[in-house]
Parts: structure tokens; sequence; C-alpha cells
């Protein structure tokens, strides 16, 4: 999912990896209801601020199954966090490699 982000050739490097996330709740809620380019970065905005996933799902449609793919990847994003890159361990570098949170070598969070 964040490489066909990153290649959407929008200027977005992918979920949550350029600081322009939305933070205004009824903006993210809006456009969760009315489909369009940018729902999917929305969606992820929704998740990060914690918007219940029942509402998410409620006002998106989108099956449960591709709204916790996006949840597993904040969930991924929020372990990292925790570690500097010459401290995070090969296996969580190699589960960001595997969900595309790479790019360049270098993690994109």
């Amino acid at each position: 999912m964040q490489k066909a982000c990153q290649s959407l050739e929008i200027g977005r490097n992918g979920l949550g990896a350029d600081g322009k996330e939305l933070t205004n709740q009824n903006e993210i809620l809006h456009s969760l209801e009315h489909p369009s380019w940018n729902r999917l970065f929305h969606i992820y905005d929704a998740i990060k601020l914690g918007i219940p996933f029942n509402r998410i799902q409620e006002k998106t449609k989108i099956d449960p199954w591709f709204l916790r793919q996006i949840e597993d990847l904040i969930k991924l994003e929020n372990k990292i966090e925790k570690f500097h890159l010459d401290t995070l361990p090969k296996e969580l570098l190699f589960e960001a490699k595997q969900k595309g949170m790479l790019t360049d070598k270098l993690l994109i969070y």
C-alpha cells in the first residue's frame, strides 16, 4: 500500500510519511463520507487521531479487512518510532521493508 501511495505522483511519500496529515476531525469525517483521491490518506489520519474504528467503517463503507491493513501500518510505525535507525531490531526492519516503509534504503518515517 505504501509503494502504491508513493507512486501516485501527487507529492506524497506514503501514508503518514510527509507531515501533510489532517488533524481537523470534522474535515476528516467529511472526507471519509465522500470518496476522493485523498480519502485513503484521511482514513490513515482518522485512525491516528483515535476516531473509533467502527465510525470510520460506517462513514467509508470500506471492508474492515482493508481498514485493518492501514491500522497495521500505523501499529508498525508506532513500534519503529521507539528506535533509532542504528538500534532498530533486524526483524522490525525486515517487517518495515516488507510493508513498503523503506525508500532508497531509508525508513520513510
